[in-house]
């Protein structure tokens, strides 16, 4: 792999428009720098700071992690970078210590692992790491919106709210824009910063998709887009450390199987119980429409897309039914879209209804890892939203993930520690 070629991708399709729900996006003069979203929406960005016109109506996080096109009179400081002054000491040195004592520890699944990377290796790593330090200020502002940081989590006044917004907005579009940087030159220096900052990056990821509208329903493709660009980093990084146990990433690697462990990941073993939804659905008219993603019309892409998907949820579904302790369970879920097939995310982007059915599995899953602040209820409003999508023939494939988020999954933390 080249030195000097970028590994990360920012999950847009050069051979057509992204489908989004069932419309087609047109497409518009590309925009350099225009923020994330629009990008892979497909729509024109005004680009707007700190949020554009689009992420502003709907309410979302807007980021801008592409620079402006560098001229003769640029520097080397971002013009969106904050000048320095006491008051940015301040407000940095004050996030630095909301991470290390409250954002840390809340994120880290459990104290093998995770712990110790998340609350005690990336503040150190940050120091020579711009996109990570920026991406650690990014993630404690947003941790600030949800919790006052006390004995339990309030509700913050409105002002302290937007200013934690606002820095978040600030230090998220400086973490990607000096992440974008530091891909283009990885290397065994800096490989375990990048690794890092990604993982602080699709936890934010996530709090984008739990904050995100569902009326009317579309299938959250940017969310499976973007976390799935940090595939190729995860490969790229494998390359560089292979088994060197020095190095973070490797440790990270082989704390977690299912990364390595192709059997772990896609056995046909793992989704027994699950096998039904690779079986025909009939519609009203008791046919097999050929609208309706039938097992008649797939070609070996579609079925291998659908089959590995299902053997990686059904392996966390029986790890659950186990009671295995929560970090590896955790874990599997957050790194569910950089781990499935590319083809079922396009299969989810088409609007497939055996592919939202199959995605509605893996959201109910992830009702067990709710009590994280990033999480939160994002479960159980994909589920419920799926459902009141689908048509009515399709609810039968329905059945468990409502059960699951309706009444709770069958797990116990006690008796899994």
């Amino acid at each position: 792999m080249s030195s000097n070629k970028p590994v990360f991708v920012d999950g847009m399709n050069p051979h057509g428009p992204i489908q989004d729900g069932h419309h087609s996006r047109l497409y518009h003069k590309k925009s350099r720098t225009g923020c994330q979203r629009c990008r892979l929406r497909r729509v024109k960005c005004n680009e707007a700071k700190p949020a554009c016109r689009h992420c502003e109506r709907h309410g979302v996080c807007c980021i801008y992690d592409r620079l402006d096109p560098p001229t003769k009179h640029s520097t080397e400081s971002s013009p969106d970078e904050p000048l320095e002054s006491r008051r940015r000491r301040m407000v940095e040195l004050e996030l630095m210590h909301f991470y290390i004592t409250e954002t840390g520890p809340s994120i880290a699944f459990d104290k093998n692992s995770s712990y110790d990377l998340f609350v005690k290796a990336i503040p150190r790593a940050a120091i020579k790491s711009d996109s990570l330090l920026y991406s650690v200020y990014a993630i404690a502002a947003l941790h600030q919106t949800k919790t006052t940081g006390g004995q339990g989590p309030s509700i913050p006044s409105p002002t302290a709210v937007a200013m934690a917004r606002e820095n978040h907005q600030i230090y998220s579009q400086l973490a990607f824009q000096r992440h974008h940087q530091d891909l283009a030159q990885i290397s065994h220096a800096n490989v375990d910063m990048l690794i890092m900052t990604a993982n602080i990056m699709r936890l934010i990821a996530f709090v984008v998709l739990s904050e995100r509208p569902l009326v009317p329903y579309m299938a959250p493709l940017h969310w499976l887009k973007i976390t799935k660009s940090h595939a190729q980093v995860f490969l790229a990084a494998w390359d560089l450390v292979g088994d060197n146990s020095s190095t973070q990433t490797a440790r990270l690697i082989k704390a977690t199987p299912v990364v390595w462990d192709y059997d772990e990941r896609q056995g046909a073993d793992k989704r027994e119980g699950l096998e039904h939804l690779l079986q025909p659905v009939l519609g009203i008219d008791g046919i097999d429409g050929h609208d309706e993603d039938q097992p008649s019309l797939w070609d070996d892409g579609v079925r291998r897309a659908y089959e590995s998907t299902l053997s990686y949820i059904g392996g966390i579904w029986q790890s659950v039914q186990r009671n295995d302790p929560l970090g590896p369970i955790g874990r599997r879920l957050i790194l569910f879209p950089i781990l499935v097939e590319q083809r079922f995310i396009d299969l989810v982007g088409e609007a497939k209804p055996r592919a939202l059915v199959i995605l509605a599995h893996y959201f109910a899953l992830v009702t067990i890892i709710k009590s994280f602040w990033f999480v939160g209820n994002t479960g159980l409003r994909e589920v419920r939203s799926i459902a009141a999508y689908l048509p009515a023939h399709w609810q039968g494939s329905m059945e468990l993930p409502l059960r699951l988020v309706n009444e709770g999954l069958p797990y116990s933390q006690t008796a899994a520690s």
